[in-house]
């Protein structure tokens, strides 16, 4: 059975800069059809449609991090699972949200989310 610990995972935005707090991220991809079923049919019937993504980033709060400043730009992602295989997801995406959290309890979290605009699976370089 393979199995895939995340702890080696990374994320690097725009120019390169790796997000070095990352404690997460997720891609969740959606696949919406188109209803095509006629009147009188007694089940329904779909097509292929568009095809979308999103990504979550979840990592620690840094103060020195100006991530805001991106918020509504696209920009390129690259993600990546060290020791999970030899590709990486590259993609272009929209920071739509920054949100930060500060607790008295824990450390500060910071959560971004990306709208895909375009996703490729790439081999990693040896």
């Amino acid at each position: 059975m393979a199995a895939v610990h995340g702890k080696a995972g990374t994320c690097t935005t725009g120019g390169g800069a790796e997000l070095t707090t990352v404690q997460s991220w997720t891609i969740n991809f959606v696949g919406e059809t188109a209803d095509i079923t006629g009147m009188g049919s007694s089940w329904t019937s779909s097509i292929d449609g568009i095809t979308d993504f999103t990504v979550a980033v979840e990592a620690l709060a840094q103060t020195t991090v100006d991530i805001p400043a991106d918020l509504g730009e696209s920009q390129t992602l690259t993600l990546e699972i060290v020791g999970g295989g030899t590709e990486e997801f590259v993609c272009d995406a929209v920071l739509t949200s920054v949100t930060e959290t500060v607790s008295i309890d824990d450390v500060g979290r910071l959560s971004m989310t990306f709208e895909g605009n375009d996703l490729a699976v790439a081999s990693r370089p040896a």
